[in-house]
């Protein structure tokens, strides 16, 4: 980060953001990926949205975080095609309201029209045509080769060493 955007978001006190944009705050981010990992894993749209609401729903409603974290999920479901008609509606009713606007102007107000940009184009976003529905995949899931007993030789310049595989972690990206 440059230095003059590091003075800019210094004034910035929020925990885990880091610019005006939409998905510039960890909550949006882990949002956003929870829900498209749902979709990825095949779940139903309308468990999704009920899944990600059981999990983030009182974030939605916190004045600090609420806006980003709603927007960053209602933008998520429309870039997929898969844009529910409540959370739609709640999202513009956030954005109505002047969203988080109050925080940016208390926190750094220099920003506050670039953040009325970036609520005026999720805005647009929302209300606008809607993409085709996308069917998202699995990511692939490479495979070491290794299973937990397994022996490797190193060979390093005092000699060669010998390394045991305890555990092969395997996780949804891989092992």
């Amino acid at each position: 980060m440059g230095q003059r955007a590091g003075e800019i978001f210094a004034k910035i006190d929020i925990m885990g953001f880091w610019g005006i944009g939409l998905f510039s705050n960890d909550t949006a981010c882990d949002i956003r990926d929870d829900y498209r990992q749902l979709i990825e894993d095949g779940v139903d749209d309308a468990e999704a949205t009920r899944q990600i609401m059981a999990q983030y729903g009182p974030m939605f409603d916190d004045p600090d975080d609420g806006t980003s974290a709603l927007l960053a999920f209602a933008v998520t479901q429309s870039k997929i095609g898969r844009l529910d008609p409540a959370v739609r509606d709640r999202a513009l009713a956030v954005i109505d309201s002047g969203g988080d606007l109050a925080l940016w102007t208390a926190e750094n107000p220099k920003l506050v029209a670039k953040r009325k940009q970036v609520l005026a184009k999720a805005r647009d976003q929302l209300t606008g045509p809607q993409p085709a529905r996308k069917r998202l995949r699995r990511p692939s899931q490479p495979h070491c080769g290794l299973a937990a007993g397994d022996v490797l030789a190193l060979d390093l310049p005092a000699g060669p060493v010998l390394l045991r595989v305890v555990r092969v972690r395997v996780h949804r990206k891989g092992e």
